[in-house]
């Protein structure tokens, strides 16, 4: 359907038989250009920077079809326009030392081949939620093609959250305060869910091992549980948990 709809793009645009005044092609450009832009930083959160290349790319765009000018400039930024985002869909990569090779990497297949147990991913965006089991360490809240309801069950006794887990999903995790009140799952978009999991959640699932950006997550031990840092790079850290009996 996506193919079709480019064909039907280019036959249309060849079809094109009206003109807009100046003034009628910039004010409809602006509108149509908002509009773009508005539902794009809803979505996708833009930055500064990117929301700003994206009305200023839609309004020109949106311009040259209403005046009517489509020739070689609108085409060649047609081009521009798919192979940048080409290429940020799909990084240009060779090989697979990126997932074998890096510090990070070989600290986790280390842990793991001593020391075997739950690891979680805190406040990381996707991908990285699934590095741990890339390198063998099974973790709870990887890619989910099937959802492990046993595990989602422990977390949600009385299966309020169902609707939201129960499907093919990434889960994100962000650990809390043990008194926060916020919603435990959250539907982020259709396939992806946000888990609030508290020091109690860590105790019910054993969970051993901790990859996050945060640097500070031995703030959330108790008597408890404690939570010590063991790794430490620019961007990631890693925590391991000494559970010392349920909450």
């Amino acid at each position: 359907l996506g193919f079709i709809n480019i064909l039907l793009l280019i036959r249309s645009l060849s079809l094109i038989k009206f003109k807009f005044g100046k003034l009628s092609a910039i004010t409809f450009s602006l509108i149509l250009s908002i509009f773009v832009l508005v539902f794009n930083v809803w979505i996708y959160q833009l930055s500064i920077i990117k929301t700003i290349f994206v009305f200023l790319l839609s309004f020109i765009l949106y311009f040259m079809i209403l005046k009517n000018k489509i020739n070689k400039a609108f085409v060649l930024l047609i081009v521009l326009v798919m192979f940048v985002s080409g290429i940020m869909v799909n990084p240009v990569e060779k090989g697979i030392a990126v997932i074998n090779d890096s510090q990070l990497s070989k600290f986790i297949r280390s842990i793991n081949d001593n020391d075997k147990g739950l690891w979680i991913v805190d406040k990381l965006p996707f991908p990285v939620m699934n590095y741990p089991i890339m390198q063998g360490a099974a973790t709870f809240n990887s890619t989910n093609t099937y959802p492990n309801l046993e595990a989602f069950k422990k977390l949600d006794k009385e299966n309020k959250y169902e609707n939201i887990y129960n499907r093919y999903c990434h889960i994100f995790v962000n650990l809390i305060d043990i008194n926060n009140t916020v919603d435990k799952f959250i539907l982020k978009n259709a396939d992806c869910i946000l888990i609030n999991m508290t020091t109690e959640d860590l105790c019910t699932l054993n969970v051993k091992y901790i990859l996050s950006s945060d640097n500070n997550l031995e703030r959330f031990g108790n008597d408890k549980i404690q939570i010590n840092k063991i790794y430490k790079d620019s961007q990631y850290f890693i925590y391991k948990t000494d559970i010392k009996g349920e909450i």
